[in-house]
């Protein structure tokens, strides 16, 4: 079967210059040094998955903020968009993202356009009356504020039979600081369902409870309970508790100390609850996850592969995660030896514009096991 994303061209976004994925597997790992783009390259694939949603576009601009403010979201979306060259000084920010996919998804090429612009956003008449009242009273009638117009363009790839448009697709979004995003449309045929798991995403309880919710109507419960037994057998339930007036909270049901908190276990278990939670709403997609290896101990790595691959290949999803560990590859590097159907695919991130190296198969096992080098 071909991969949901075989091959993926990110000629410009954030500080990613043509950067070439080719020949994708069922897991691929992103390597090497500090801002080489590797967390980039996942939030390529996130909008690449959704590009005609906005709120998507928001979401990945500020994903790397453990709790971004409600303020500065424009400015945090101006930044997935290298700024066009030679704007003269004092010039509102514009600048392009482009994208190019092969694979079974339907979305073969994105292309969008931020600009910034300055007005005065639609308000409702009540809100609008007080704004001129304000305006009238502070003599600042010709007050203007900052938005941001998004133009999106993609090349769909459908089949001739399919009913939807096919070819060319343009949407066009407008952002006000402030405000919140009304301009919503559904192109569910033009989505690939994609799931973040970031650094920090089994601290954000919030987050937790809802994929906990979704587990359950899913009926994936027992793989989620699978993933914690790993680093705990003694773990046979989870469940949302209402321990305090309105406070809930996901909770353990542990042999030894009873219902406990979720919060009162180990970064270790958190983590792995988290991405267990997350998996089964990427069923038929993608997982995306940065830093595979946080808070997981080395002694377990192996184990949690293992699962996380089987896992993958349950629910029809193509893996690509980023990594810093030498101690992470070997353990995917034995999961693969295991199971050959794996399918690893390392790429070695560089400095922004130099070509990616590709490694898979035999050379990486000798790369690694005969020859001990660092293809980090």
């Amino acid at each position: 079967m071909e991969p949901h994303l075989k091959t993926v061209t990110i000629q410009a976004f954030r500080g990613l210059r043509d950067l070439n994925l080719g020949e994708l597997g069922q897991v691929n790992l992103l390597v090497g040094p500090n801002n080489s783009g590797k967390t980039s390259v996942l939030e390529a694939l996130s909008v690449l998955c959704r590009p005609l949603d906005p709120l998507e576009w928001l979401n990945t601009s500020r994903r790397r903020e453990f709790a971004p403010a409600p303020a500065g979201r424009l400015d945090a979306l101006r930044w997935l968009f290298p700024q066009a060259t030679g704007n003269p000084a004092g010039e509102l920010y514009h600048g392009a993202v482009h994208i190019q996919a092969t694979g079974n998804f339907q979305v073969k090429a994105l292309q969008a356009a931020y600009q910034e612009i300055r007005g005065i956003p639609g308000k409702s008449a009540a809100r609008q009356a007080v704004r001129e009242y304000v305006a009238s009273e502070s003599a600042s009638a010709d007050e203007s504020y900052t938005g941001a117009e998004l133009q999106i363009n993609i090349d769909a790839g459908l089949e001739t039979s399919s009913p939807l448009p096919v070819g060319n697709l343009q949407a066009n979004f407008v952002f006000w600081e402030g405000e919140p995003v009304v301009e919503r449309q559904s192109y569910t045929a033009y989505m690939l369902p994609a799931r973040t798991v970031t650094p920090v995403s089994h601290r954000t309880e919030s987050a937790q409870m809802a994929r906990y919710s979704k587990a359950v109507l899913n009926r994936s419960l027992p793989d989620v309970l699978a993933a914690a037994r790993i680093f705990d057998p003694q773990i046979s339930n989870i469940q949302i508790i209402d321990a305090a007036l309105g406070n809930f909270s996901l909770y353990l049901d542990h042999a030894s100390t009873g219902l406990s908190p979720l919060s009162s276990f180990g970064d270790g278990v958190r983590r792995a609850i988290m991405m267990a939670l997350t998996l089964p709403e990427a069923r038929d997609g993608i997982l995306l996850i940065d830093e595979i290896e946080t808070a997981i101990h080395i002694s377990v790595l192996q184990e949690v592969y293992r699962w996380l691959v089987q896992a993958c290949r349950q629910f029809n999803v193509q893996l690509f995660a980023t990594t810093h560990s030498l101690e992470a590859l070997d353990a995917l590097l034995a999961v693969e030896q295991d199971d050959p159907d794996t399918a690893l695919v390392v790429y070695q991130l560089a400095a922004p514009g130099d070509p990616a190296r590709r490694f898979s198969g035999d050379l990486l096992h000798r790369l690694r096991g005969e020859r001990g080098l660092d293809v980090r």
